[in-house]
């Protein structure tokens, strides 16, 4: 009997819209296209799907000689009531987050007609996709066409559990004490409601939120294995979980980690933080950040640079706009230094995204 011709493969990877997300699916992605090349398995290419404002963030974060190609999905932020570069969790308000998660759902399409497209060219390739939670539709699309799919959280199983959980069945409204317990995820403890961000406080089950994840979150069952950015040996509590609700294979792949020579965002920002960096003395720098898309209130904003200019302490501040405040307008933040890059005082203040890998390397 003669052998069977290795198939090719290809694999398709499309992570939400937002840094956070970018992110560690690049770093995936280059780890996949290097044991590619450890192998010699020349017949694999890896593809990357995203909207047209955020291809060339993620062209800017692979190396000249990647291989890894970038395919674009049409997608008009204006036609759903955003800004017209509001392609990003980076580039909007807190308050219309929502709003962008909502608009994904139009790439729904687009993607089906790509993913036809792919299977009738590539005639004996095998294709597996590799999709984003906050895309819970990539799962079902796949089973409809033909195609394997997983989901690659860049989060841990036990946090991503935890906010399965919650959004699902809204627990913490049905108690007026600070802590409560999680229906199908009782092994995770008491959780405090002050750990809730104040959409997951303020749902009720009809609101924005609610809706989408009500949508979203079941459609994760539409895959065939989930691929979380953890080791198992901190984290068996939450991959048990999750292999005990879908009932597929669950496996851990971290720490999934950009390469310390991968740039994200602005090579001169990040050049002079690090330049300011090397001039400070050993761990003499506090260092704040929200995460690329949460926030605070102005008032709390406020509070907060109060009590770090009285803390007499070298800090770096990755400043977002407050809650209620757009983007692109202007807001008052005391102790902040932000003109034209770094300048040479005790405190920084960037409201453009900084890679975190970067600044916690130097001993600072």
């Amino acid at each position: 009997m003669a052998e069977a011709k290795p198939r090719n493969l290809r694999i398709v990877m499309f992570p939400f819209m937002g840094q956070g997300h970018i992110i560690p699916f690049v770093a995936l992605a280059l780890r996949l296209e290097k044991i590619m090349i450890m192998n010699r398995a020349n017949k694999t290419t890896i593809s990357m799907i995203n909207t047209p404002s955020n291809i060339p963030k993620i062209r800017s974060n692979l190396p000249p000689e990647s291989s890894i190609s970038l395919i674009e999905l049409p997608f008009n932020s204006s036609d759903h009531g955003l800004p017209h570069d509001g392609e990003n969790f980076d580039s909007l308000p807190y308050s219309l987050v929502i709003s962008l998660l909502e608009a994904s759902r139009s790439l729904r399409e687009p993607f089906r007609d790509f993913m036809t497209k792919i299977l009738k060219e590539e005639g004996q390739s095998s294709v597996i996709v590799i999709g984003d939670f906050f895309l819970g539709w990539i799962g079902k699309v796949c089973k409809e066409v033909g195609v394997y799919s997983v989901i690659f959280s860049a989060s841990g199983a036990f946090g991503l559990g935890c906010y399965r959980s919650i959004w699902l069945n809204l627990p913490h409204k049905e108690t007026k004490q600070d802590q409560f317990l999680l229906d199908d995820f009782p092994e995770a403890g008491e959780i405090e409601k002050t750990q809730l961000n104040s959409f997951m406080l303020e749902a009720d089950g009809t609101d924005d939120w609610s809706v989408f994840m009500k949508k979203i979150i079941p459609g994760w069952s539409d895959f065939d294995g989930f691929l979380f950015n953890t080791v198992a040996e901190i984290d068996q509590i939450g991959l048990s979980y999750f292999r005990r609700i879908t009932g597929v294979p669950v496996w851990p792949v971290g720490p999934v980690l950009k390469s310390p020579d991968k740039k994200v965002g602005s090579r001169s920002t990040e050049e002079a933080v690090k330049s300011w960096l090397d001039s400070k003395p050993d761990h003499s720098v506090v260092y704040v950040c929200f995460g690329s898309m949460n926030s605070i209130l102005q008032t709390h904003m406020l509070e907060l640079a109060m009590a770090l200019e009285s803390s007499e302490k070298n800090f770096i501040w990755v400043v977002r706009p407050p809650i209620g405040v757009e983007v692109k307008s202007e807001f008052d933040v005391k102790g902040r230094a932000m003109v034209d890059g770094v300048k040479g005082s005790s405190v920084i203040g960037l409201e453009e995204f900084l890679d975190q890998a970067m600044v916690k390397k130097v001993e600072n």
